[in-house]
This record gives C-alpha cells, sequence and structure tokens, in this order.
C-alpha cells in the first residue's frame, strides 16, 4: 500500500512539477531551444517540490 500512495504522491508532485515549469518557462521568456537550460529547470523545480513534500509528509506519517 505504500508503493501506490508513493506512485500517486510522485505522479502528483510530477503534475505540478509540469505546470509550474511551463509557467516560468512562459513567464520569464526563457530560451525553450536550449535544452540544457530546459531540463535543467525542470529538474531543479521537480526536485523543490519534491523536498518540500517530503517534509511536510514524513513527519505526518511517523
Amino acid at each position: 500500500m505504500r508503493a501506490i500512495s508513493n506512485t500517486i504522491l510522485n505522479c502528483f508532485i510530477l503534475t505540478i512539477s509540469i505546470v509550474v515549469h511551463r509557467l516560468i518557462i512562459r513567464f520569464f521568456d526563457l530560451p525553450i531551444n536550449n535544452s540544457l537550460i530546459y531540463w535543467v529547470s525542470f529538474v531543479v523545480i521537480f526536485g523543490v517540490f519534491n523536498l518540500f513534500i517530503a517534509l511536510i509528509i514524513t513527519p505526518i506519517r511517523k
């Protein structure tokens, strides 16, 4: 059951990260043709969301 909840949580985080990433790319008019900036920014956003969710959810689960 824990694996299913982790999978659902990661899918939710991934979806939120995609939306926020697209908004940031469009808002700051970052170059989409530069794939390094595009993918590094996505990985950073996903990592930050994952860290925040882990810090919030982990104390609740214990």
